[in-house]
């Protein structure tokens, strides 16, 4: 059981450099299929994983563009208040 757990506790995870900026780091395929090519359980545990991952990073940045959208619009509204606004106090 300890081993179970011990591997659970070790998910597969690529290298990362210190200096790398905005970079998404994506689950490799072939270290997963290194570590768990032989127990099938394990292995569609990982791909599962794997997809739950792409999936919260796409809902993610669907929301991102959907904030950025909203951002810019009233970002346009509100400098077309502050022209109006001048227009008035000159």
């Amino acid at each position: 059981m300890k081993d179970f757990i011990d591997e659970l506790n070790q998910p597969v995870m690529r290298s990362h450099e210190l200096r790398d900026k905005n970079t998404v780091y994506l689950p490799s395929k072939e270290l997963i299929r290194q570590k768990h090519g032989k127990d099938k359980q394990a292995l569609k545990n990982e791909l599962l994983n794997m997809e739950l991952t792409f999936l919260k990073q796409y809902n993610e940045l669907r929301e991102y563009k959907e904030k950025d959208r909203h951002y810019q619009e009233s970002s346009k509204n509100n400098s077309s208040v502050k022209r109006e606004s001048v227009k008035y106090f000159v």
